[in-house]
């Protein structure tokens, strides 16, 4: 006889969104953090990494649902 548990642990279409969309908001806020921390660096350690000053306050600027490519 077969039982309902197989039935009841299948992920529904909401779960799987609201799992798609929590993974995507935990993405977008790590985004986020990592831009505040670049833009945190000083002018030295930037030009180290071969950024301007410039290039940080562009991508600060972006809005933390702006998520690149591949993340």
């Amino acid at each position: 006889m077969k039982t309902m548990t197989a039935y009841l642990s299948a992920p529904t279409l909401a779960q799987l969104f609201g799992a798609v969309s929590l993974k995507r908001l935990w993405t977008a806020l790590s985004v986020q953090r990592e831009r505040q921390r670049l833009s945190d660096l000083d002018d030295r350690t930037l030009e180290d990494i071969g950024l301007t000053r410039a290039d940080v306050d562009i991508e600060a600027m972006r809005g933390f649902w702006d998520i690149p490519a591949g993340r």
